[in-house]
This record gives C-alpha cells, structure tokens and sequence, in this order.
C-alpha cells in the first residue's frame, strides 16, 4: 500500500519520488538546492581556473626571468665581419641583436637593411667605434683588426672558415656567445644530417673528375685560381661525389696553366668566376672561352657548368644546399 506523507505550502507542491515513498516539498525548497549546487560548480570552476592561471602565470614568470638573465647576460649589441657569420646569427634568432654587418652580408635578405660597416678587409673603424658594439665576430683571419680597436672595451669572437668542420665548430661557438647554445646544437644537427643523406645518395655513382674554377678572366682563361686541397669548396665536391683533380696541390687555392688543366683531363668544369662586376657578361662569351682546351674531355661533352657563387662560395649554414646542388651537376640528376 502506497504511503503518502504532505507537507502543507503555500506554493505549488512538486512531487518527489524515493523508494516507497512520494513526497510532496515547497517549490522554495527546491529552488533554494538548485542554487546552492550553481554555486559550488562556479566555486570548483573557479578554483580550477585560477590553478590554471596559476601554472600560466609561474611559466611566464619563468620566461621573463631568462630573457632579463639572457639580456643581461649575453652581448645585445653585436657587430658581424663576415657574411657567413651574419648568416648563423640569424638563423640563431639573434638578428634583433646585430647592429652592423659588412657590404656583403646580403643572406638573408633582412641583412640588407642592416647597418654597413664596409668591406670586410677595410671597414669603417669610426663607425664601428661609434656603434658602441658589445661583441664584434669575426674571422680568425681577419684578427689583425683588433689592434685597429683597441680603444674599444669590447668582446671579440674569432671563427675559422676553411673548411666544412671550421664551419660545423663556428655555429656551436656563436651560438654559446649569444646565448643560443640548444639553438646551434639543432642547427648542427639538422647540417650533418643533410650532408649525410647526400652522402648516401651519390655513394654509389661513379667519381668523376673535376674542376673547380674561383676566379680567372672575364673572357679568357687568364689569372685562373682553382680550388685545391683543404679548403670548403674541395670538402663540398667531395661529399657531392666528385674527386678534385688538384686534390693534390700544395695551397688551397692554386693558379692553373692550359697545360696543365690538358693533362688533368677533368670530366666536369665547375666555373664559380661569374661575380662581382662580372655578373653581367653573357655565359655565351665565358664558355667561348673553354674552348680553345677541346681535347678536355669537359670541353668535348659540354660538361662546363657556369655556377652562381653568390652562396657557394660562403662557407655557412646553406653549405648542405649547394653539395646538393653541385651532386645534381657532377651526376645529371634532376
């Protein structure tokens, strides 16, 4: 038998259900336990929201604390002597930081609104002087121009060049200068592996003989300067499958005659002379120069490739770019 039990109200009664028994509330008392329940889940919410901003809060704190570190831990004020140099610097997301770069840093190309402090043999001592760097970079080569600042109280970085680990070792120690040392670890990393795969593309070609050309006449092979051994240019034909035929010289950069180049017989010419004031001489006229040395097999099966040295010749980050590049040549792959 159903048991009904009511409770008297002025308002409407609502009906509740439990077990055996239907119970009859006032519609106040109801109303009343909605809200108290709408007004814990806000508390919870609240609560939950305010951990959240909590954690966001500690994790922006945490990043304005190490760029105040970084800046006043790390040069702001940099001037770059190279345009590899000035290269790795931006790629290392430290260009807001660089106030001066020389007449050809021109890589990228928000390098070309950067401040020019002149060649990089003879740059604008007062200039620099008066740009107030913290750190000027530049080539252990070029390290006869401290003495030049010396009435500067700044830092100096030397890097070296030569050759493709010269490279590889420069990103690691600038990235340390500045402050971007897991940066340069991810650049080095991404830079072998680059090489490797080129590696492993062309290990199984056959090696071709070649020449590499960086500076000679406009329109004849006078004054020609080829790549020799122990220099980046001869590492990146290596690594690109290809065996240098002055492999053997004793500079880096040795002067080569017609006959010697006849008797050399080099399968591939690679001619990097076409910069500066030369860019606009017709390729037409510079390969009519190759011709007089047709016993050449280069010559006989028109294997002289004229190459852009805008980037190739810059011992930098894009160095696993242009071995891809020169691969593509020595091998006729597309």
């Amino acid at each position: 038998m159903l048991l009904k039990v009511k409770i008297s109200s002025t308002h409407n009664p609502i009906k509740f259900i439990s077990n055996s028994f239907i119970i009859y509330k006032p519609i106040h008392y109801y109303v009343f336990l909605i809200m108290i329940l709408f007004i814990n889940a806000n508390i919870l919410q609240l609560f939950a929201k305010t951990s959240l901003d909590s954690g966001k809060n500690t994790e922006q704190a945490n990043d304005i604390k190490q760029n105040s570190e970084k800046l006043s831990k790390y040069p702001q004020r940099i001037i770059s002597l190279s345009p590899n140099i000035t290269e790795i610097l931006f790629a290392l997301g430290a260009d807001k930081r660089i106030v001066a770069v020389t007449d050809f840093c021109i890589y990228p190309p928000e390098a070309k609104m950067k401040k020019k402090i002149g060649g990089l043999m003879n740059p604008n001592i007062e200039l620099i002087v008066s740009l107030k760097p913290d750190l000027i970079i530049m080539l252990a080569a070029n390290s006869d121009l401290k003495s030049k600042l010396s009435s500067l109280e700044t830092k100096f970085l030397t890097v070296k060049n030569e050759t493709i680990s010269d490279v590889m070792e420069s990103i690691i120690v600038i990235g340390k200068a500045v402050g971007e040392e897991k940066k340069a670890e991810e650049l080095l990393k991404n830079f072998e592996e680059k090489l490797n795969d080129i590696k492993k593309l062309v290990e199984k070609l056959p090696k071709e003989k070649i020449l590499i050309v960086v500076d000679k006449s406009t329109d004849s092979l006078q004054g020609m300067y080829c790549a020799g051994k122990g220099n980046f240019i001869d590492e990146m034909v290596s690594i690109a499958g290809g065996t240098n035929v002055l492999q053997d010289s004793s500079t880096p950069y040795p002067i080569a005659s017609k006959e010697k180049l006849i008797e050399l017989n080099p399968d591939v010419i690679l001619d990097m002379s076409i910069y500066g004031e030369r860019k606009e001489v017709n390729d037409k006229k510079i390969l009519e120069s190759w011709k007089s040395l047709y016993s050449i097999n280069a010559v006989k099966n028109n294997r002289i490739y004229l190459v852009n040295p805008t980037s190739i010749t810059i011992p930098g980050l894009r160095i696993p770019e242009n071995v891809e590049h020169l691969a593509k040549l020595i091998h006729n792959l597309n």
